[in-house]
């Protein structure tokens, strides 16, 4: 359960106002957010109100991170610091928050200087929510996704090469359909990697998530290398478990707000997730009439993608 207290300044705010399933976790706010809506569900019974306690806490040490970050689809001034018993996130215009080292507790400590009501909720949802998942063992990879029967198909790179659009030319494919458009939250329980696709996908306006399990099981992972237009070479080779776990380091959200303790923990979910399923590079031709092909591929490569 993590609790969302984002109006600690609103006199009389009732807790909780709205509550969701997102990431395969309960989150109660005492705001309700419109970019969750579609993953909403009862408020859990027996909730007191969760008034914030006390003052905000003294910072300890310097920043971990103090820069420009993308956030709610522009580039924000960002700040990211240690407190005794958690982290504080502020942000450009949509105010500050702390997070609770276990994750479980958000509040908002400095009110936003912004009426945009979307900002404050891609911020509340992107990075402040990102960090207080990561800090629960969810970590959320820069991937889209599709799955074929019961195995989700991940599909990392960086901006630009094709994710999204290969995950939804999948979905016009017999048999496949989409999980996740840039943001690929998982976890690795001992049943083995699992992709949590109840998350708001900030990119697009349909969600695909609310029509799929709450947790499904991971084919393989691919590094996407776009070819060029005129070939129709389609390749797939494995990468080493060094470069495997590099490339899901590399490819996790937030991961420059990590304090060294997060960092370690990072690692070892990078090393683990990397020896416990494929995690291939993907050569392709950036052409939709491609697709189907591709989409054969993959299957072939994992004999039908279950896990």
């Amino acid at each position: 359960l993590i609790r969302l207290c984002l109006d600690p300044w609103a006199i009389g705010a009732r807790f909780p106002e709205a509550a969701y399933r997102l990431a395969d976790q309960v989150v109660v706010s005492d705001r309700a957010l419109s970019e969750a809506e579609l993953y909403a569900i009862p408020a859990p019974s027996g909730l007191e109100a969760s008034a914030p306690e006390g003052p905000s806490e003294p910072v300890a040490g310097p920043p971990i991170y103090s820069g420009p970050s993308w956030v709610g689809g522009r580039w924000l001034n960002l700040e990211c610091r240690r407190l005794v018993s958690g982290y504080r996130l502020d942000v450009e215009a949509a105010g500050g928050y702390e997070i609770s080292a276990d994750g479980e507790r958000i509040r908002g400590v400095d009110p936003p200087s912004t009426q945009d009501d979307l900002l404050i909720e891609r911020t509340v949802l992107g990075p402040v929510l990102l960090l207080a998942l990561a800090l629960q063992g969810r970590w959320g990879l820069h991937g889209s996704a599709a799955a074929h029967g019961e195995g989700v198909f991940g599909f990392l790179g960086e901006s630009g090469v094709g994710k999204s659009t290969l995950a939804a030319g999948l979905a016009g494919v017999e048999g496949w359909q989409p999980v996740a458009d840039d943001l690929l939250p998982i976890r690795l329980p001992p049943s083995g990697p699992r992709i949590l696709p109840r998350y708001p996908q900030l990119k697009v306006a349909e969600q695909w998530a609310p029509r799929l399990p709450e947790a499904m099981p991971l084919a393989g992972l691919y590094e996407l290398r776009p070819a060029d237009r005129s070939s129709s070479h389609i390749g797939i080779e494995s990468l080493g478990a060094r470069d495997a776990a590099a490339l899901i380091a590399r490819l996790t959200f937030v991961k420059f707000l990590f304090d060294e303790k997060l960092l370690e923990s990072h690692l070892s979910f990078c090393v683990e997730l990397a020896g416990t399923v494929p995690v291939r590079r993907l050569t392709y031709p950036r052409r939709l009439d491609a697709i189907p092909e591709i989409g054969e591929t993959l299957l072939a490569e994992t004999g039908g993608g279950a896990s």
